[in-house]
């Protein structure tokens, strides 16, 4: 039973572990593989008098999404899906898209972020302006979610600037996930400036003794000439620079700034605890069927005590 639970434990543990490390898309039918009546589920459109349906023209699998919008009029057609997020949290979107058709300015992938009362804000993927048959990559690497934001609208959207467009803009395998947030930049720590070397003091001159003059008569003895005392200078202490403060972060505040980091060590800890556990459990029952001596000195097995 202990071995089975400590199996079960290793499991769990490997389990938490791959979902921590693989983001999670958490859009529904990303690649437009769910259809009912020829329209890919979980996916609406913005204008009722656009067409939203699914092309065999695809990026991976079999079909692929297909807006247009056929009346007389222009502007911005989208299909969209509403999903919940995490205030200030960090997130990705990533698809593939086809413009083929001169009536489309452009086509992009939009983040739409909302509170209660509405919009707040947009962001959007660099702009595919290009005509081609093929399947173009469009990106948002990293963007943080507004503090007030508890969804975001996800928006693949064309824009129509002449009517009827001749060819209907696709798109394939979206992404939209919660990614750990960046790493914070470090300062660059300046070059240590180097210290004032010390100056030795310059030695003070004594005064010369007197020279008595050699001459009969008796005259007053020359003053004696002193030097002149040199001024000393001053040695200025060299202080030394002191290393700037490095901004990079301790392994506790990556750990507080990453939460999936600390769920990582988590799982981690727990696959160990698992594996001791089974090892436990086969290395007792291994010293179980070892041989022992009674008090007669001969040997018998355990299992005849028990």
């Amino acid at each position: 039973m202990a071995k089975l639970a400590a199996l079960v434990i290793s499991f769990l543990a490997l389990f938490v572990f791959a979902e921590l490390v693989f983001a999670e898309n958490l859009l529904l039918n990303p690649s437009f593989e769910d259809t009912t009546g020829g329209s890919p589920n979980s996916w609406t459109k913005n204008v009722s008098t656009a067409t939203l349906s699914t092309s065999t023209t695809a990026k991976a699998g079999t079909v692929s999404a297909s807006i247009n919008k056929t009346n007389s009029t222009t502007g911005l057609i989208y299909l969209y899906q509403d999903i919940d997020v995490e205030p200030d949290a960090f997130y990705s979107l990533s698809g593939y898209a086809i413009k083929n058709s001169p009536n489309f300015s452009w086509v992009i992938l939009r983040i739409s972020w909302r509170s209660s009362s509405g919009e707040i804000s947009q962001t959007d993927s660099p702009r595919l302006t290009s005509d081609s048959s093929d399947f173009q990559s469009l990106k948002i690497d990293s963007v943080q979610a507004p503090s007030q934001a508890i969804k975001a609208r996800i928006e693949l959207a064309a824009n129509i600037v002449t009517a009827n467009p001749n060819n209907p803009a696709l798109f394939d395998d979206v992404d939209f996930s919660q990614i750990p947030a960046p790493n914070q930049p470090t300062s660059t720590l300046a070059p240590m400036s180097s210290p004032t070397p010390l100056k030795s003091p310059s030695p003070t001159p004594t005064a010369l003794p007197k020279s008595p003059t050699p001459s009969p008569l008796k005259s007053p003895a020359p003053a004696p000439q002193v030097l002149a005392e040199s001024s000393q200078s001053a040695a200025p202490s060299a202080s030394p620079s002191s290393s700037p403060a490095s901004n990079q972060q301790s392994p506790l505040d990556t750990i507080k700034n990453n939460p999936k980091t600390a769920l990582i060590l988590v799982g981690s800890g727990l696959i160990l605890i698992g594996l001791s556990s089974a090892f436990y459990v086969w290395y007792s029952k291994l010293l179980g069927k070892g041989p022992i001596k009674n008090a007669e000195g001969t040997e018998r097995s355990r299992s005849e005590d028990d």
